[in-house]
């Protein structure tokens, strides 16, 4: 509204009037340099580069610190040190940075980038999310397929704003201007939450069937029907005996217990007999 009610032509602006379309991103800088007081510049911008650096660096760190735990971690079965997660970290921030800093220079509209965000959450997000809420049998390896095939198949369609044309060519695809009027984002996002559904199932199969052997499930994404069945009095008058027991006195009164759906503790008979005796 400053920028439109002011008489340029009085401020010691110089280029060309109106605006050309690639000045109208830098509007807020103009109007504080050629309108405000140089102190008043001087904080605003401040101000803005303070809450543009604040905003980077918190989705640097949280980005860095969600593969770190999320993804790396896991990966490494839980043998990886607490000096190994803050190099992988680093080493993802800094890769997270660069990316970012390659964005900022080839893309030049913010809105088109705010665009092409929803798009991805949309193709890949959406159909975990779904998933995870509303899908019993959907496990991490459908999950990793789900991600890998809607990725591949948005990359494949193309996208104007990054340069991207289309290698897969839908119905009712325009080559002359590059265009596909065809629905593949939706067609995208349906087929990676099919690839979730279908892998989880084949998964679930093979592994509870013994088709695969137990220890190729080398990222623990399955339940298995052991795990999964509640506990009855007698397996929990049983867990009560073994706590009395094997846990020193000084301990059974500050310790909680925590029994964990996905693991199993498996005592051998030779052992039970040693204990009790």
């Amino acid at each position: 509204m400053v920028a439109v009610s002011v008489d340029w032509n009085a401020t010691a602006y110089e280029g060309a009037l109106p605006f050309p379309a690639d000045d109208l991103k830098l509007m807020a800088p103009l109007v504080l340099q050629y309108v405000c007081p140089f102190v008043v510049a001087l904080i605003g911008l401040g101000a803005i580069s303070a809450a543009v650096m604040s905003s980077a660096d918190s989705i640097l760190l949280s980005s860095s610190s969600m593969f770190s735990n999320n993804i790396y971690k896991p990966a490494r079965m839980g043998k990886a040190s607490e000096r190994e997660l803050i190099w992988a970290m680093r080493v993802f921030m800094t890769l997270m940075a660069i990316l970012a800093t390659v964005l900022a220079i080839e893309i030049t509209s913010i809105f088109s980038l705010t665009i092409l965000c929803s798009d991805l959450i949309y193709v890949i997000l959406f159909p975990q999310l779904t998933s995870v809420l509303f899908v019993d049998a959907a496990n991490i390896y459908g999950s990793i397929a789900g991600y890998i095939v809607g990725l591949i198949i948005r990359i494949l369609s193309g996208e104007p704003l990054l340069g991207l044309r289309a290698v897969l060519r839908w119905p009712w695809y325009e080559e002359e201007t590059d265009f596909q009027p065809f629905p593949y984002r939706t067609t995208s996002m349906l087929l990676s939450f099919l690839s979730i559904l279908l892998v989880s199932y084949v998964t679930n199969v093979a592994f509870r069937a013994g088709w695969l052997p137990r220890r190729y499930d080398v990222l623990k994404g399955i339940i298995w029907h052991s795990e999964s069945k509640s506990k009855g009095p007698a397996d929990e008058q049983r867990s009560v005996e073994i706590a009395k027991h094997l846990l020193p006195d000084d301990t059974k009164d500050n310790i909680a217990l925590e029994i964990r759906p996905r693991q199993m503790v498996e005592i051998s008979e030779a052992r039970n007999d040693d204990t009790f005796m």
